[in-house]
């Protein structure tokens, strides 16, 4: 996911011609203030952030205070950070100071410009050591999140199925979207009512028939309203 801090239409505008001339699909979501910047960028991993300079508020740059706290967080040290502002920095206080991938005016051209978004929005920030925490009669199970291959939620029972064919079931109060924000990666996509799939185990996929083919031997569903979004993900 993409994430651009600005209150300016006219930018958003921008961005989305730069990425719908994108090789893939590219999540581009917006963020007009520091808050919900912050609330975003820990509900879901951001790939890449294009922080737009506001006002000057009370003598402090409110984009130069999201990228400082950007890169005080652990897991965004290296994310590429676009920082899109008229202000001058001919000494390279703010770009190497937090090294940026790119320092753009305003008025960037996005014919121009494109490659330099598209790479930056190519690069995966990646949760090192994540892992799924999972309660089964009694024991805590602590589950590398890149070893699960899909995870099943029908009648509020939670299965998680794993590439080295560990199965584990219990009873869950989350839903879908709640289990999604936990596993934290990329890599999983809903691909019906009840499965959410890790698209790294996708081995194939029948689109006439709307299956896909597991690393495990497993053959899943894939629900009509989840099909465009699972095949624009692999």
């Amino acid at each position: 996911m993409i994430l651009a801090y600005t209150s300016e239409e006219k930018i958003i505008n921008r961005l989305l011609t730069v990425f719908s001339k994108a090789s893939r699909f590219v999540e581009l979501e917006r963020a007009d203030s520091i808050e919900r910047a912050v609330i975003a960028m820990n509900k879901k991993t951001v790939d890449c952030f294009i922080v737009v300079e506001q006002r000057i508020k009370n003598g402090v740059l409110p984009g130069v205070k999201l990228i400082d706290i950007i890169r005080k967080t652990e897991v965004y040290r290296f994310t590429p950070v676009i920082y899109i502002s008229d202000i001058p920095d001919p000494f390279g206080k703010v770009s190497n100071t937090y090294q940026l991938f790119a320092y753009l005016d305003s008025a960037f051209d996005p014919a121009y410009s494109k490659e330099i978004f598209h790479t930056a929005a190519s690069y995966k920030t990646r949760i090192e050591n994540s892992r799924f925490h999972m309660c089964v009669d009694g024991v805590t199970h602590l589950i590398r999140t890149e070893d699960i291959e899909y995870v099943r939620l029908e009648a509020h029972t939670l299965t998680v199925v794993c590439c080295n064919f560990m199965k584990l079931s219990a009873r869950s109060r989350d839903n879908l979207e709640g289990i999604m924000r936990k596993l934290g990666s990329r890599d999983f996509v809903r691909c019906s009512r009840s499965y959410l799939c890790n698209v790294r185990y996708v081995e194939w996929i029948d689109k006439s028939n709307m299956y896909i083919g597991m690393n495990s031997g497993d053959r899943l569903k894939v629900g009509r309203n989840y099909k465009k979004n699972l095949i624009e993900k692999l």
